[in-house]
């Protein structure tokens, strides 16, 4: 079901990064959220309806049936797998499987991310704390990005440090500089080989 990788994109892979929907494999990813949807009781006040998220939701039927929804804003997103029953027929209730291992304090959080999304219909931003990585990810990415095209390791410490920089500190075979591009050059193309997988355990 899942492309190489451990995920599936619900559009189109050149969508930009707030508006493409990307689904992760729960094998894979311990943040996704795995739910049973039953028949709403009484009067459905408590049932969790998909329909009033609006844009918020995206919800993914594979061609067996299984259905997935990614409840994303563009910058803050969550992930629920119902492993049973339907989101398409109206209110239902839900029932939360949790792991018992290292996983459920994670699967905690995203829980309580999604109960206060249910309940006020956007994210809440102080659930989430900063992610404190992100500037390092960003950086490794234009690393690789930079590889592709055929950039030398002085032509992409020039374009993260400039070339003032690069000019008085540059050293050929050693030196802080070229070594700390080379270690970025090596975590890129770590990343791209698989290691990025790490970041979802």
């Amino acid at each position: 079901m899942y492309a190489a990788g451990g995920c599936f994109f619900a559009e189109a892979a050149d969508r930009s990064a707030t508006s493409a929907r990307l689904f992760w494999d729960r094998r894979i990813d311990s943040s996704v959220l795995v739910v049973e949807a039953r028949p709403a009781r009484g009067d459905g006040g408590d049932a969790f309806d998909v329909a009033p998220l609006g844009a918020l939701a995206t919800l993914l039927v594979t061609p067996s049936g299984e259905e997935h929804l990614l409840l994303s804003n563009g910058v803050q997103c969550l992930q629920v797998d119902i492993v049973s029953g339907t989101l398409r027929e109206g209110p239902v209730d839900l029932v939360y499987r949790l792991d018992d291992g290292r996983r459920a304090k994670l699967q905690m959080q995203v829980l309580v991310r999604f109960l206060a999304l249910r309940r006020h219909r956007m994210f809440q931003p102080w659930l989430t704390p900063p992610e404190t990585q992100g500037g390092r990810w960003i950086r490794q990415l234009r690393v690789h990005d930079a590889i592709v095209a055929g950039a030398s390791e002085r032509q992409i410490a020039i374009a993260l440090f400039g070339a003032g920089a690069v000019a008085a500190q540059w050293k050929e075979g050693s030196g802080p500089l070229r070594s700390a591009v080379q270690r970025l050059v090596r975590r890129a193309r770590a990343n791209v080989d698989g290691d990025y997988l790490n970041l979802l355990q």
